[in-house]
């Protein structure tokens, strides 16, 4: 019996034997393929959908702090031309004026793009080519890194006051000097009254108080406590939100300008560097809310 199947084997020719076991080969690396091919589109379809946004405890307007007395009103004592980011967003219709580009325009380089959505009112961050629709999503250390300092710098720019404008000199007042006496000889003179001759003392003038030019001083500008104002809405969520309630969770000032986060004892210098994912996503959903109200 062993015999015939060899027999039956080596009657079969050698071409038809590499071609069968080609044609398996050529089917097991397209099998190959097609799995690792699928298993990358499951992956990016996977990194594409955004995580659910977390819906924001429910919670009355009557509650609510007012911003205009966290705020200090600045709004209503800024300089023209200095405004909220909410308040200057261009509407749909409208197109915007061009602006003169600033003289420093040519040495300025782009860190970070964020784009409003206007339509569902949604912020979109770009950084290096890519976007991302939540802070939680950036998972590059680098880009994150440029994320937080941008943060931090446009921070300390806000809660800087501008330079106080140097008040204008005093204005000079101008003493007239006396007329020499008319000559006795001038009839003219002799005829005009004494009292159209006479000029101002100068004691009567140095007795009069010196009006300055410009008016009263302009008040300098209050400073904008950022941290303050998301610290209060902050602790107002918390007093809304049960699960939350008796956690320690503050945002203060850091001592080089900036902002850091306090949960539980530990500081962060930003709420992506949070271990605990409903803590974070719960601090980042209180400072888009204070946002969004702005």
């Amino acid at each position: 019996m062993g015999g015939d199947v060899a027999d039956f084997i080596g009657q079969i020719p050698p071409a038809f034997i590499l071609t069968f076991c080609g044609f398996m080969t050529l089917l097991v690396v397209s099998l190959a393929l097609l799995l690792a091919n699928m298993g990358r589109n499951q992956n990016a379809k996977r990194r594409r959908t955004p995580p659910p946004p977390l819906q924001p405890a429910p919670a009355g307007n009557a509650d609510l702090p007012d911003l205009d007395l966290l705020l200090g009103g600045a709004e209503a004592t800024a300089a023209p031309g200095v405004g909220h980011a909410a308040s200057s967003l261009p509407s749909p219709d409208t197109e915007p004026a061009a602006n003169p580009a600033p003289a420093h325009a040519a040495e300025a380089a782009e860190v970070l793009t964020i784009s409003h959505d206007l339509r569902d009112g949604s912020f979109e961050i770009r950084i290096g080519g890519r976007v991302y629709g939540h802070v939680a999503e950036i998972r590059d250390p680098e880009a994150r890194r440029q994320l937080t300092g941008a943060l931090k710098r446009l921070a300390e720019q806000v809660a800087k006051p501008p330079k106080p404008e140097p008040e204008p000199p005093p204005a000079e007042v101008s003493v007239p000097t006396p007329a020499s006496p008319a000559s006795r000889d001038d009839e003219s003179a002799a005829t005009v009254p004494a009292e159209e001759w006479d000029l101002p003392k100068f004691q009567e003038l140095a007795n009069e108080p010196l009006k300055l030019r410009g008016g009263r001083p302009k008040n300098a500008v209050p400073e904008i406590n950022l941290a303050g104002a998301v610290e209060a809405y902050l602790q107002h969520k918390l007093r809304s939100t049960p699960e939350f309630a008796h956690r320690s969770l503050h945002i203060r000032p850091a001592p080089d300008g900036g902002v850091q986060i306090e949960v539980d004892g530990r500081f962060y210098e930003a709420v992506g560097d949070i271990e605990d994912e409903r803590t974070r996503q719960f601090i980042a959903s209180a400072i888009a809310e204070w946002q969004a109200r702005q």
